[in-house]
């Protein structure tokens, strides 16, 4: 678990919430299981994000990939997180174009 900490697009004020990275074919993947909430309008806007945890903080770089690159990443975070699951239509074992219908919702950025 990570705390991510993103600039508001419009006041430029710092929050945070607390994430659960994607570690993929040795990527990091930052996942929107509950949809559009303000802190992914605010990344994107960004473009960056500061993450930290246990009192180590890194600034990343973030690129929004399409929905053919999220499929695999959203599949492998549902089964990695099962408390998420009434957020996806998708069942943990359904194939990948059931999760490309689903990065429309869950937005999934590639960290740098």
């Amino acid at each position: 678990m990570h705390v991510l900490t993103v600039a508001g697009r419009t006041t430029g004020r710092r929050y945070s919430t607390p994430v659960q990275l994607v570690f993929h074919r040795g990527d990091r993947w930052l996942v929107a299981p509950y949809g559009e909430r303000q802190w992914v309008r605010n990344a994107r806007a960004a473009g960056e994000v500061e993450l930290t945890r246990a009192l180590r903080t890194e600034r990343s770089h973030i690129e929004e990939v399409d929905a053919q690159t999220a499929a695999p990443i959203l599949r492998d975070y549902l089964k990695k997180t099962p408390v998420t699951k009434s957020f996806f239509e998708a069942g943990v074992d359904a194939p990948l174009e059931e999760f490309e219908a689903e990065a429309s919702r869950h937005a999934v950025f590639k960290l740098a």
